[in-house]
């Protein structure tokens, strides 16, 4: 008899999630060829943006979690990553010994652990194919996902705030604003940008009963108003709680 199959839930999930996808995708082009009105039109951009709002959770919270992984790796080895993996990709290899001598081989970046120079090489290792040496959890989310690098910036700083993490203990510590991460789905990624700015810019100044007040009501406002209008109701908050504004550098 064969032994079972182990199957991963998250491709099973990611299948289901292709199919539904294709599904709307099938709706509304054929809804949008014959003769639309405006108020379909627009309920169908709804329906789209909503679904694309709900995996930024998702991003968030692995953004965080690959930053924290990359800050337990020892100084002086970095991670050694596969170029050739495709989305979804192998996983992240650790590098077994550093054998670097401080010099810069053709390909590498001046910012990887080991590499002194500003030009370099790609790691030749066994495996699938070439894997380069990264040190930053921002060039591993730029170079895999093929995001840029102030995004990939964006949302590690959204997801350490946003997100739950597991202290070494074990621990598991809730998101440091969790009023804003509960409002995650239904929110823009740039209104939630605008919110957590603003609470830190007046997190200096604000007792924390007030900065979570804040955040309530800039949560709230950011689910009527658009980014536009928010980023105006931010100003005028952060310029209420702080009228003296930042101190000069």
């Amino acid at each position: 008899m064969a032994a079972p199959l182990l199957l991963d839930p998250a491709h099973h999930a990611q299948a289901d999630l292709d199919a539904a996808l294709a599904t709307l995708e099938t709706i509304v082009e054929h809804e949008t060829l014959t003769a639309p009105t405006t108020e379909r039109t627009l309920h169908f951009a709804e329906l789209v943006e909503a679904t694309t709002r709900r995996p930024t959770r998702l991003q968030l919270h692995l953004a965080a979690a690959l930053e924290h992984a990359t800050t337990d790796v020892p100084s002086g080895q970095g991670l050694l990553v596969d170029h050739g993996g495709t989305l979804p990709g192998p996983a992240l290899v650790p590098d077994p010994a550093d054998t670097s001598d401080g010099s810069c081989r053709a390909g590498d970046r001046a910012d990887i652990v080991g590499c002194s120079g500003d030009t370099g090489g790609v790691d030749s290792a066994p495996g699938p194919g070439p894997r380069t040496r990264y040190a930053r959890a921002r060039d591993l989310l730029r170079m895999r996902l093929r995001i840029s690098g102030a995004e990939a910036g964006r949302r590690i700083r959204l997801g350490h705030a946003l997100t739950p993490r597991t202290t070494l203990s074990g621990e598991v510590v809730p998101a440091e604003r969790p009023v804003l991460a509960s409002a995650l789905p239904h929110l823009d990624r740039e209104a939630t940008t605008g919110v957590l700015r603003a609470l830190e810019r007046v997190a200096a100044v604000l007792d924390h009963e007030d900065v979570t007040e804040l955040e309530q009501v800039l949560t709230s406002h950011a689910t009527t108003f658009d980014p536009d209008q928010l980023r105006r109701i931010a100003t005028h908050a952060v310029a209420v709680a702080d009228p003296d504004g930042a101190a000069p550098s």
